[in-house]
């Protein structure tokens, strides 16, 4: 049976509202912290499960929500791990939407850890969750563990309905995909998941095989073939093709329906752009660095789009045993490269360590940020660079180091993330680590000169892990999973661009003999003098504080 007929059999249109999800939380206030004290979303202290709120993923939507899915581990009858997927929606003003533990997408044996669940959110603020589970309940007792992959895909709308089944749209003939991903560019939705044949945990494969298949694309799909496939759906969930097509990498938007797919090649990191049905547009890829990522997850390649059918790449080279540098081009919609043909290590010299990248592109002001972890002596910090779409450093050769050196215990996790902001600044945010499970989160935000506009300090004692970054007109957005502490489970904080926790603002009177230096308004914007209401007062001292001139 074909695709499409099997999904003729599936698409009725259930409109189901689950006994979980009509457990609306309106009642609940507020969520978002109202100071520097982060919020619970899930706290994972009172749960009865194993591990509760593990490998989440976040997404904002349209009109300010924030879809979040998660995994709930308990044992199941053989005594097997058995991790279940729940997906969470809060309002514009941090509510949950559902009750918890949330709308339980899918209870079925999931192959614990060893899987990768994708989500998305689409033009009509739905949530796309992709998943792979045992629904055929291959179990191996002599191995002790189940051995079926099969992906499924699922959309599920603010009210908790499941708009494509509540199994969701599945192919049983594929076992062993572990990893599932999703991409959705306008209204496109690309199911992605990877087959590895035969694959079970601790056969020598893991997240580095598949990552290594994606962006490979053989001509033809083949019975029980390994590698990445794609499906293409409306929103509706019609499918595009008949069969599925052997097409895996990392995607980005670019002109119209096309989009950019990212990876690496046999003579290093490359691009080709396609349209809507998997067909390239370029007469061959372009190679855009002569060296290929070397970074262990799924979505090795950090990608920023310039809103204009281009991108900017940023991925971590391998120069020997626990030693990295960061690589950096930016490749325009006709797949013109903007620093030649090959690209930079962000840092100018190869001198130190520096690795666990993220980048950030500002298409108003043509500038990319890349911000990563950067080893001074024994120690680690955040670093920042600035670069143009030709390459040049603006920021000077080494960039900018955030803060004071931080301890070599948090290094995997002090970097979180950065992005634009209007006029020209930047928002990067990081770890203060002063020991293992001992980290503040600071706020920074940069003018275009790298010169620090205000910083917060958020949280104490807490431990980041699988951070989320939401920069947006008004506030920033950070979502992570907390594994200790008094806060352990999903955390989230949310802050003004002009670095307050509220919209109120009062008059600030301080005590200090240092003298106004520089004015800026709201949104960063430096002013030639004060101006009537609120201003954002930078003084000699170094102090920055929000004064209202009435």
């Amino acid at each position: 049976m074909c695709i499409r007929d099997r999904f003729k059999i599936m698409r009725k249109r259930f409109i189901v509202l689950t006994a979980m999800a009509c457990l609306f939380a309106g009642q609940v206030s507020a969520q978002w912290n109202k100071n520097a004290t982060p919020v619970q979303i899930f706290d994972a202290t009172s749960s009865e499960s194993d591990y509760y709120g593990s490998s989440p993923e976040f997404r904002r939507t349209a009109d300010g929500k924030t879809w979040m899915s998660y995994k709930i581990w308990k044992n199941d009858e053989n005594g097997q791990s058995k991790v279940s997927t729940y997906l969470q929606l809060l309002d514009a003003d941090g509510n949950k939407v559902f009750a918890d533990p949330g709308i339980l997408v899918n209870d079925y044996n999931t192959p614990t850890w060893w899987s990768y669940n994708g989500l998305a959110v689409t033009s009509d603020g739905c949530a796309v969750v992709t998943v792979a589970d045992s629904r055929s309940e291959k179990f191996d007792p002599a191995m002790g563990r189940y051995l079926a992959f099969q992906p499924a895909i699922y959309k599920i709308d603010q009210e908790g309905n499941f708009l494509w089944g509540l199994d969701g749209i599945t192919y049983p003939e594929f076992q062993y995909a572990p990893f599932t991903d999703v991409y959705v560019m306008g209204d496109d939705i690309y199911f992605q998941f990877t087959e590895i044949e035969g694959a079970v945990p601790g056969a020598g494969t893991g997240p580095q095989s598949a990552a290594k298949l994606v962006g490979e694309q053989p001509s033809r799909v083949e019975e029980g073939a390994m590698g990445t496939f794609t499906m293409r759906y409306s929103l509706d969930g019609v499918p595009a093709w008949d069969d599925l097509k052997q097409f895996g990498g990392q995607m980005a938007p670019s002109v119209g329906s096309d989009f950019l797919l990212v990876g690496g090649g046999s003579n290093g990191a490359q691009v080709q752009r396609y349209n809507r049905d998997l067909e390239p547009v370029w007469n061959e890829p372009v190679t855009f660095d002569s060296y290929s990522c070397t970074a262990h997850d799924l979505h090795p390649y950090k990608i920023a789009s310039d809103g204009n059918g281009g991108v900017a790449v940023a991925f971590v080279r391998e120069m020997g045993q626990f030693s990295h540098n960061i690589r950096l081009q930016y490749i325009n919609g006709d797949g013109e490269l903007g620093f030649g043909l090959t690209g930079i290590d962000t840092y100018a010299d190869e001198a130190y360590d520096h690795d666990y990248c993220g980048v950030a592109l500002n298409p108003e002001t043509k500038e990319i940020v890349v911000d990563w972890e950067d080893q001074l002596g024994t120690l680690y910090t955040t670093t920042v660079g600035k670069y143009n779409y030709y390459g040049d450093r603006l920021w000077g050769d080494y960039g900018i180091h955030l803060g004071e050196k931080q301890s070599q215990t948090g290094y995997a996790f002090q970097r979180i993330g950065c992005a634009p902001l209007p006029g020209g600044d930047w928002m990067v945010v990081y770890c203060d680590v002063q020991g293992w499970a001992d980290m503040s989160i600071v706020f920074k935000r940069i003018d275009k000169d790298g010169n620090e506009v205000w910083k917060k300090n958020v949280g104490r004692s807490i431990d980041v892990v699988d951070p989320a970054l939401f920069v947006e007109s008004d506030c920033t957005y950070l979502f992570w999973r907390e594994n200790s502490g008094s806060r352990t489970g999903i955390n989230a904080v949310r802050i003004f661009n002009d670095g307050s926790f509220t919209t109120g603002i009062e008059e600030v009177t301080s005590e200090t003999n240092a003298e106004p230096m520089e004015y800026y308004t709201v949104d960063g914007k430096k002013l030639a003098s004060p101006q009537r209401g609120l201003n954002i007062v930078k003084y000699t001292d170094g102090s920055t504080r929000k004064v209202v001139l009435k």
